[in-house]
This record gives structure tokens, sequence and C-alpha cells, in this order.
């Protein structure tokens, strides 16, 4: 990982906003606080608390643990710009007070009075006082986290609630009353206990736990060097050597930001080094980083919510997900490689590269924990959450082979600290996602909107599709993946379910359609956090990362019209359509370059782009009319690179 000063260095040139530094016993108050969630945590799901006679249940589980992360959320993050860094104003005081006892009202009481006063419809003033706070309080850690986009949906979704009846067109629902809604979203497990926030405190939890234990190892220095001593030295080596980095830290991480803001202070300056631009190197960090969320098995920790959304197995979405994602990484590869052969760019020298057999030698056993990981969820077949915190103790385990990887005491308590801190950026989020898919629930627009999209397309699936991609597109800006997926999934994928879609191939594509504002502008966050460790313009950067990119816009169609890119139908479609879609992607690739041995004139990229989206497309006909589209121009320059050597030879002769 990197020193102190690389971090530094990172957080200066991401802008990240400062954070409190409160030090001395409040500090170590807030260390001791954060190991206590982290602890309480693992002794929930490893059945510690119940073998000795406690039992919680889920609600109050998760009330308990956001309880704690938004006391911690609300410490570390300043209200205000001028607020005090090193000290807690009143107001924080009187916030982390009524937090305590609005989440508290639910783990203490949540059988007795939250349950039996919901269904007989008569919440008492205490419930509706507590609720009422814990909203507000929701949107204020949301907005400290999140940002404003997300705290306007959650504020919008509530006014529509209350003046349903006044709004026209497919925003027309039923008011309901404030006490309505707040009992719904405090008391049920539909709102603020809905399902994604029952996710994430049952697993998600687990694996960003197992991520700070992870990083306290030297599994990331292991990535960085595999990924070096296998591509960096060929042509465009630090670019491949980015793709690789961030897709190997992605599947840990499942965050855009976070994977730009780690890897990317390594790879874009030696990126800039042989040769590429500014721009194209941010451009490049962001579209490596944003994959890290559709790859297996973490894939920004939405592959847990849509499993249980779903009601099916967790390890079937990361089967489905292998080949989306490894298509997407071989268009990136072309890409960077084709760039490099146009603007002639060397790779670093081989003599400077880590050996691949001493970084293997060295670090072949960081990869047993993740191997032991998917082994505990497909052999016996246990829980992620259970699997996961099986591969965590063997993790600790093998720490110790290596002194300077070794987790100490030190670095355990570092490392419970961290997973609680990587919880702040997640609860807050899924809290408020609970509120806005309580609020549509109440107020009926998914069913309006699904609808409308139906009734728009008038029994035309691409241009239902194309109207459910930039609905997607929309909604997800500004947000993290989570509430993201969260809200995509119930306004738009029941559009795709009506027209016959495969529910799992709709919610994929929905999925899929909604991180592509990560690196698209105007808000392009992702690619804005790569173009300022580049130094590079934000704009070109967003638009660049776009281009490259091109891919996320097109492999979600795929799912709808080409199933088997999903492996579902017979073995041989699936094998035939998994061969054209390799060669439609790479041509494809090739044709956005404008290069393959020699520059393309527009002809040949046009018809390079078409014969790709041809191949691309399931069928016989357009299969055989995409390899003549895609094979005549790819002929005609090897024959002329064959020319070329021919003259070369009887030139030197």
């Amino acid at each position: 990982m990197a020193s102190n000063a690389l971090e530094s260095e990172r957080e200066k040139k991401v802008g990240k906003s400062a954070k409190r530094e409160l030090k001395g016993i409040t500090g170590k108050l807030l260390t001791l606080l954060g190991v206590c969630a982290s602890l309480y945590y693992l002794l929930f799901i490893s059945g510690a608390l119940s073998r000795i006679g406690i039992h919680i249940q889920s609600i109050p589980h998760g009330a308990l643990l956001f309880g704690l992360i938004n006391i911690l959320v609300i410490f570390y993050y300043p209200a205000t710009k001028n607020a005090p860094k090193d000290k807690l104003p009143w107001y924080d005081v009187l916030l982390i007070l009524l937090n305590a006892l609005a989440c508290g009202y639910v783990f203490f009481f949540y059988d007795p009075v939250i349950i039996s006063h919901f269904q007989l419809l008569e919440p008492s003033i205490v419930d509706l006082l507590f609720g009422g706070i814990l909203i507000i309080i929701i949107i204020e850690t949301t907005r400290c986290t999140i940002g404003w986009a997300m705290v306007v949906v959650v504020v919008f979704c509530f006014f529509h609630t209350f003046y349903a009846q006044y709004f026209p067109g497919l925003l027309y629902g039923r008011n309901h009353l404030l006490s309505d809604v707040i009992s719904y979203q405090y008391m049920t497990s539909e709102g603020i206990w809905g399902v994604a926030l029952q996710t994430v405190s049952l697993i998600v939890v687990m694996f960003i736990i197992f991520g700070s234990f992870l990083a306290k190892t030297g599994i990331g220095d292991f990535f960085n060097n595999l990924a070096f001593s296998l591509v960096g030295h060929i042509r465009g080596g630090p670019a491949k050597v980015a793709l690789i980095t961030s897709g190997l830290f992605g599947m840990i991480s499942g965050s855009t930001s976070a994977n730009v803001a780690t890897t990317g202070v390594f790879t874009i300056p030696l990126m800039k080094r042989v040769g590429y631009t500014a721009d194209f190197a941010g451009a490049v960090e962001a579209v490596a980083s944003n994959g890290g969320q559709i790859v297996p098995p973490v894939m920004g920790v939405v592959a847990f919510i849509l499993a249980e959304l779903l009601g099916i197995s967790y390890l079937k979405v990361c089967f489905v997900s292998i080949l989306p994602a490894f298509v997407y990484y071989l268009a990136l590869f072309v890409m960077v490689d084709l760039e490099a052969a146009k603007s002639n760019l060397k790779g670093l020298p081989r003599e400077d590269m880590p050996s691949l057999k001493k970084v293997i030698k060295e670090g072949w056993y960081y990869m047993i924990p993740v191997l032991m990981l998917m082994y505990f969820m497909i052999g016996p077949g246990y829980p992620p959450e259970t699997s996961c915190f099986f591969a965590l103790l063997i993790l600790i385990g093998l720490s110790m082979i290596k002194k300077k990887d070794r987790i100490t005491p030190r670095k355990m308590i570092e490392a419970l600290e961290d997973g609680a801190k990587g919880m702040m950026s997640v609860m807050p989020a899924v809290a408020s996602a609970g509120l806005i898919m309580g609020c549509i629930s109440l107020s009926g627009v998914a069913y309006n909107l699904s609808g409308l999209l139906v009734e728009t397309a008038r029994g035309n699936m691409l241009i239902l599709l194309c109207l459910a991609a930039t609905s997607c597109f929309i909604l997800g800006m500004g947000m993290t993946s989570v509430p993201c997926y969260l809200i995509v999934a119930t306004l738009v994928a029941p559009a795709l379910g009506n027209m016959g879609v495969p529910v799992l191939a709709a919610h994929l594509f929905v999925f899929w359609y909604g991180i592509t504002s990560f690196i698209t502008p105007p808000v392009a966050v992702g690619a804005y956090v790569a173009a300022s460790i580049a130094n590079g313009n934000v704009w070109k950067t967003g638009w660049i990362a776009t281009r490259l990119g091109i891919v996320t816009f097109i492999i979600p169609f795929m799912f709808v019209y080409n199933p088997a890119l999903l492996f579902m139908g017979s073995l041989g479609t699936i094998v035939l359509s998994t061969c054209t879609t390799i060669v439609g992607v790479a041509a494809l690739a090739a044709g956005i370059s404008g290069y393959i041995i020699k520059p393309m004139n527009w002809v040949e990229r046009f018809s390079f782009v078409i014969g790709s989206c041809m191949l691309i497309y399931p069928g016989w006909t357009t299969d055989l009319l995409g390899a003549i589209l895609v094979g005549i121009p790819f002929f005609w320059h090897i024959r002329h690179m064959k020319l070329i050597g021919r003259k070369k030879a009887e030139k030197e002769l």
C-alpha cells in the first residue's frame, strides 16, 4: 500500500474533504468505538453471541450496527467547512445522542413495540418522534458522506409521497400523511431497515472487514508487482498494469473512486512517463477502476443485494458476471495496446520490472484466502458472510509466514478500525436508499414508470432498452453503486420484465447502465478523480473515458439479445456466442481506436464498427456479415504489412 507521503499526496490531489482529526482521549474513544463495532459484527456473524445466549434478530442487529457507524460519521464528517476540526460542536453532540436513542429504541424494543404498533396502525408518539429524528439524521449523514445529489432525491421522494395526487402523469399517486410515512419507514422492513441495509449489515460488512485485513498484508504490493512482471515491459505496459491492478483491487474494494485514488497514484504517473497524455492516462485508470464494480466476487457489494432481491444464489450472480467482466477488460486491453502502437509508446525497461517467478514465490499465499473464500461457498455451501469469516481466519494465520506482513495486535486493531471506517460511506447510502424505496413503494411511482416505458416502446424491444438505459443513466448520476442499483432496479427493471426479458438479465442491464455515469460526463466522478491525480482536463478525461468504456454501453444490450453471454442456453450456443462476442468486442475496440497495423481510414473504421456490432448480435446471418465486414479490412492490413516487410527485405539485399 502507499506510504504516508503518497497517501497525503493522493488526498491532496483528489480533493478529499477534510475530516476531523480528533486526538487525545476523544481520538482513542473513536478508535475504541470503531473496533467495538467491527468486533460486535464478527461476534454476531460467527454465532459466538448466540452460543452464550444472546439472540439478536436481523433488524435490531442492523439498527445497532447502523447506529454505531452513524456515530462515527458524525464524529469524522463536519457539518460545514467552517465547523471545528479538532472538537465536536454542540449540535453534533446532540445528533449523536438523538441517533443513539432512535437506533437504540429499535434495538431494545423492536419486537414488543414496533411490530405490534404497526400491525394495529397505532404508532405511538415516541415511535413517530424517534422515526422522524432518525430520518433527518440519515439525510444529514448522507449529505456529509455522499453529497447533495442523493439528498435531493430523498427529499423529493418524501415531498412527492405527501403530495402525489397533485403530480401529473407517471408521478401521479396517492397522498400519505406524515405519520403514515414515518411509521412505514421506521417501523417496517420496507423502509430504513429494508433489504439494502439488512444485506449490508448481514453480509457486506464482513467483506469490508476482510478487505481492511487484506490491506494490512502485502496483497496490494503483490497485485502491483504481479501486474508489472506480466505486462510492465511490453508496449503501453503501465496502462495494462493499471487494467490488471485496478481489476484485481476492484474485486475487493468495488468502489470506483476508492479504486482510482488507491491504484491511480501509482499507475497514472507511470503511464505519463512512457508517453500517454495526462487525459488519456486518467481515463484509462477511471475506466479500469469502474470495472471493479462488475467484477466478481464483490461487484461494488451489489452482487449480494441483487441475489437477495431476486431470491437466487449469490454464486449464480458471480458466475453469470464472469464473461461480461472478461469482455469488458478485453476491450480495454485492446484499446490501450492499439493506442500505444499508434503513438509508438514503449514499455518500461525490462530490467526494472520484478521477476514473475520471484513475485509468485514470495506472494503466492496471498491468494489462498480469496480461493478458500470461493471454496467455502461452492464446496460446503456456506453463506457468503460465513465463508468470508473463515477466509479471514485463514488470512490471519497465513500472515504469520512473513514478519513484515504479520497481523500483529496493533495491525489487528487498525484493521478493525479501518473496517468500521469503511462502513461509513456505505451505511448512510443504503439507509437513504431504503428511504427512497419506501417512498416509491408507498406512492406507486415504480408501477407508473414501468407502465409508461412499456407503453412508449409500443412493443419494440430496442426502443424500450434505449429508454431504460437513458433512465438508468440519469437516475445513477451522483449515486454510489448500491443506491444507484436499488433505485433503477425498483423503477426500471420491472418494465424490462414485463416485455419478457429474463429477470436476471434485466437487473444486470439496469445495474450496468446505472454505473455508466461514473465515467460519463457531466457527472463522471471516477474520471474527475483520475483527472485530478493526472493533472489533466476533467472534461477531456471524461470523454476519453466514455470512448474507452464504450463496451459498458453495449454489453448490457447483449444481456437481452444474447443471454448466452450470461451462460443461459445450450452449451453450443454459449460457446459460439462467447467466441463471436470476443472477436466482435476486439474488433469494436480496434474500430474505435482507428488502428490495427497501421492507421485506418474512415471506411475501414466504419466497416469494423458495423461488423463488430453484427458479430456481437446473435445469429448466423449477422455473424457471417460481421466476419466479412471485419475480415476484409483486417486482411488488407495484413497484406499491407507483408508488402512493407518484403520491400524492406529487398532494400536490405
